[in-house]
């Protein structure tokens, strides 16, 4: 039985889209992930080349926003918002699109987590801010990973129960 997480955030989906291609590439048997925007777009050059670094691709392509998500038919059994609550991006109309969408059967987890539109400041500064992002997106991911393992929903192989465990900002750096 094939566990399933939808990642959505406003805008985009940048942050969605980054949290499932960490999900993803752990590879876990039983375990899916997927994003969703509140809009389309194009996600940009910087944050895709962040997640380069450690050996993974973010596309160019934004993911396919909630509706469209929606339209397919897949059941989820976690949603996960990815929204920075305190900038009121949208997050009040998101999580009501999201349990008008999917009502009550999911479990559904908000992340506040900035948007990488927030971040201001030129050069390095810029990049900084962006790699934190990141690395919270991808502890949060572990952290999720963890707690599905602990409540017996996924069963991690030996090597990723390690690598999870250790809950990293470099855990996907490939040598």
């Amino acid at each position: 039985m094939e566990n399933s997480i939808l990642y959505v955030c406003t805008f985009w989906g940048a942050r969605s889209r980054v949290a499932e291609v960490f999900t993803n590439a752990l590879d876990i048997p039983g375990l899916h992930a997927d994003s969703a925007g509140f809009d389309n777009g194009r996600i940009g050059d910087l944050p895709r080349r962040i997640v380069a670094e450690r050996g993974l691709y973010l596309p160019e392509e934004s993911p396919d926003n909630i509706f469209t998500r929606f339209r397919t038919g897949t059941a989820y059994d976690t949603i996960v918002i990815l929204a920075n609550a305190e900038a009121q991006e949208s997050y009040p109309t998101l999580l009501d699109t999201v349990r008008t969408l999917y009502g009550s059967t999911p479990e559904i987890i908000h992340w506040n987590v900035p948007d990488f539109m927030s971040v201001t400041g030129e050069g390095n500064a810029r990049v900084v801010a962006m790699r934190e992002i990141i690395d919270d997106i991808e502890c949060r991911v572990l952290d999720l990973i963890n707690e599905l393992e602990s409540a017996n929903v996924i069963r991690m192989m030996p090597a990723v129960a390690a690598a999870a465990a250790g809950t990293t900002a470099a855990t996907f750096v490939r040598p």
